[in-house]
C-alpha cells in the first residue's frame, strides 16, 4: 500500500518582475532568472520555434523554445511549491527530503524553476527536426569518423554515442542535452562573476539533475537537500507519466496549432500533487485520486497531439526533406556559407561541438537559430548541386517536391485489422500485424515502384525512386506498469492505444523530374498501396 501525504502549495521567493504568457497568464521571475533570460543562450531561444518547421503545416505554430522554457519554469515552480509545502506540514517528511528544513524548501522551488528555464537551452535550430538530421548524418559512414579533430576526444566519443542511441521514444540522452549541459557550465562562470556562490550551487545542482545524477555533492548539501529531493526534482521535469515539460508543451502546442486536443486541467492536477512511498520505501511523485481525471486528460491530449500534430504526415515529410537538405549543406558548405562565417565554422562538423558553438553564441558571431539555417537553405536553392537545390526548394518554395505520403492516416489501418480480426481484440494483435508488414517491405516497395513504372515507362529514372517506411509509437504501455499508483481503466486503455505502431510510407526521388511524376499520381499510388496493405493484413490474420 502507498502512503499518501497531501497539502497545499506556497512560495516565499521574492520576484523582480512579470511576463505575460498566453497560456499561463502572469509569470514572475527573480533577479537570477532575469539575468539568465538576458544571456545569449536564452535570448537565442526567441528565434527557435518550438515545433521546428511544423508552421509550414500549422501556420500558427510559430511559438518559440523561449516561451516554452518560461512556461516550464512557471509550472515546475508551482509543482515544487506544492511539494515543499507538503514537506513543511510534515516534519518527518521534511527531514527525509531536506538536510535543512529552514532553507531546503525555498531552494527546492528555486532549483525546480531553473530546471524548467534551462532544460532546453541546448536546442538546435528547428528544434528536434534538425537534431534528428544531425543524428542521421553522423551515422553515415563518412561522417561517423569525420568529426573535427579539434573537438576533444572525450567529447567526440560522447557525441557519437549520443547520436547512436538517439530515439525520441526513449529516455537515453539526446544530442541537444549534451549542448545544454555544456551551456550550463558556461552560465555557471557567468553567474559566479555577477552573484557569487549561492547561485552557482543552484546551477551545479541543476546540471547534476539534468545528467540524471541524483547523488549528493557539496552543492546539494549546501542547498539543504537530500538525495530524495534530487529525485523528486528530476521527476518534476522528466517523468514517464506527467511533468512540467509535458504539461506546458501539450497545452501550448495545442493552443498555437489551433487544435483542441491540448486542453488539460493543470490547476486540478497540481492541486492533487502529492508524494508517495513505493514498495522500496522511496519517495515518488504522485497525484491524489481526485485528480485522476486531469491525468487522463494528459494521456488523451498526448495521444491526439502526437497523432494529429507531431506525427502529422506532412510534418514527417518535412523531416525527410530536412535530412536531405542538411546532407546537401554539408556537401556544399564552402559554396553556401559566407566567407565571414567560414572563419569561425570552416567545417560543418563543428556544428556538433557544444564548446565551440557556445563560444560563437556568447560572442554573438553565430547564434545557431532558425533564421541562421533558413538563410543558408535559401542560398542552397541556387546552388550548383542539383540535388541540394531540389531539396532546398521543397521547404520554402515548392511543396510539390516534398516526399509523398502514401499512408496519411495510419490509425485507419486499425479499422482494416478490426474488419478481419474475427472477434479478436484489434489492439492486442495490431503490433503483430504491423511488425509482419514491416518484415516484407521489399515486396511492398516493389509494388509501389512497379505501379509508377506502368504509368510512366522509361520516361522517368526508375533507379532513383526511394520508398521509406516510418514506424512510430506514442507511448510504451509497459512504462505505465512501472507506476502502479496511476490505476485507471481509462488511463490503461489510452496507454494501450498509444502503444500501437503507427505505420507511414513515403515515396520520393532526388531527381526533380522523377519526383514531379510521382507527385502527379499520388492519389493513385495511395489507393494501390491501400489495397496491398489490406491484402497483407487479411492474409496474415487468416493464416
Amino acid at each position: 500500500m502507498h502512503k499518501s501525504i497531501i497539502s497545499e502549495k506556497q512560495s516565499t521567493i521574492n520576484y523582480r518582475g512579470i511576463i505575460r504568457d498566453p497560456i499561463h497568464g502572469f509569470i514572475s521571475y527573480s533577479d537570477l532568472e532575469y539575468t539568465l533570460i538576458q544571456h545569449p543562450f536564452l535570448r537565442r531561444l526567441h528565434n527557435i520555434k518550438q515545433l521546428g518547421l511544423s508552421n509550414l503545416v500549422f501556420p500558427g505554430a510559430t511559438h518559440t523554445r523561449f516561451s516554452h522554457s518560461i512556461g516550464v519554469m512557471h509550472l515546475a515552480g508551482i509543482m515544487a511549491g506544492k511539494l515543499s509545502y507538503i514537506a513543511q506540514r510534515n516534519s518527518d517528511l521534511c527531514r527525509e527530503i531536506f538536510a535543512r528544513c529552514d532553507i531546503g524548501p525555498d531552494n527546492f522551488i528555486k532549483t525546480a524553476r531553473l530546471l524548467g528555464l534551462l532544460h532546453d537551452i541546448g536546442h538546435f535550430p528547428f528544434s528536434h527536426q534538425l537534431e534528428i538530421s544531425l543524428q542521421t548524418i553522423i551515422n553515415m559512414s563518412m561522417w561517423a569518423s569525420a568529426l573535427d579533430q579539434r573537438i576533444p576526444e572525450t567529447l567526440r566519443h560522447e557525441i557519437k554515442e549520443t547520436t547512436k542511441r538517439y530515439s525520441p521514444l526513449t529516455r537515453t540522452k539526446k544530442l541537444h542535452e549534451v549542448f545544454t549541459l555544456n551551456y550550463i557550465n558556461v552560465l555557471s562562470e557567468y553567474v559566479m562573476e555577477k552573484y557569487g556562490g549561492d547561485s552557482v550551487e543552484l546551477l551545479r545542482t541543476v546540471s547534476n539533475i539534468l545528467k540524471g545524477d541524483f547523488l549528493m555533492d557539496d552543492a546539494s548539501e549546501y542547498l539543504g537537500f537530500k538525495a530524495s529531493a534530487l529525485r523528486l526534482l528530476g521527476s518534476l521535469i522528466s517523468h514517464d507519466v506527467f511533468d512540467a515539460d509535458r504539461l506546458d508543451y501539450l497545452e501550448r502546442d495545442g493552443e498555437m496549432t489551433g487544435v483542441v486536443y491540448g486542453i488539460i486541467d493543470t490547476d486540478r492536477l497540481v492541486h492533487g500533487l502529492t508524494v508517495i512511498r513505493d514498495e522500496n520505501g522511496e519517495l515518488r511523485l504522485s497525484i491524489h485520486d481526485k485528480s485522476m481525471s486531469s491525468l487522463e486528460d494528459i494521456f488523451d491530449a498526448r495521444y491526439k497531439m502526437y497523432k494529429s500534430v507531431y506525427y502529422h504526415h506532412k510534418s514527417l515529410a518535412i523531416n525527410i526533406a530536412l535530412n536531405k537538405i542538411i546532407e546537401g549543406l554539408f556537401r556544399i558548405w564552402d559554396e553556401v556559407v559566407p566567407s565571414d562565417l567560414r572563419k569561425h565554422l570552416d567545417t560543418p562538423s563543428l556544428l556538433y561541438d557544444p564548446v565551440h558553438m557556445a563560444n560563437l553564441i556568447v560572442q554573438q558571431k553565430f547564434l545557431y537559430t532558425d533564421s541562421d539555417l533558413e538563410y543558408l537553405i535559401t542560398k542552397m536553392i541556387h546552388a550548383r548541386d542539383s540535388i541540394a537545390s531540389r531539396w532546398a526548394k521543397s521547404i520554402f518554395s515548392r511543396r510539390d517536391l516534398l516526399p509523398v505520403s502514401l499512408v496519411k492516416r495510419p490509425d485507419s489501418l486499425l479499422t482494416i485489422i478490426q474488419k478481419y480480426s474475427e472477434n479478436r481484440d484489434a489492439l492486442d494483435i495490431a503490433n503483430q500485424v504491423f511488425t509482419n508488414i514491416l518484415g516484407s517491405t521489399e515486396e511492398i516497395r516493389e509494388s509501389i515502384i512497379d505501379r509508377i513504372r506502368k504509368e510512366f515507362g522509361n520516361g522517368i529514372d526508375q533507379d532513383n525512386i526511394i520508398v521509406d517506411f516510418d514506424k512510430r509509437t506514442i507511448f510504451n504501455v509497459e512504462s505505465l506498469k512501472m507506476h502502479r499508483q496511476f490505476n485507471s481503466l481509462y488511463l490503461n486503455a489510452l496507454a494501450k492505444v498509444s502503444s500501437v505502431i503507427l505505420l507511414y510510407v513515403f515515396v520520393y526521388s532526388d531527381d526533380e523530374k522523377t519526383h514531379k511524376a510521382i507527385f502527379s499520381i499520388r492519389s493513385m499510388l495511395r489507393n494501390s498501396l491501400s489495397r496491398v496493405l489490406e491484402n497483407k493484413i487479411k492474409n496474415y490474420l487468416r493464416a
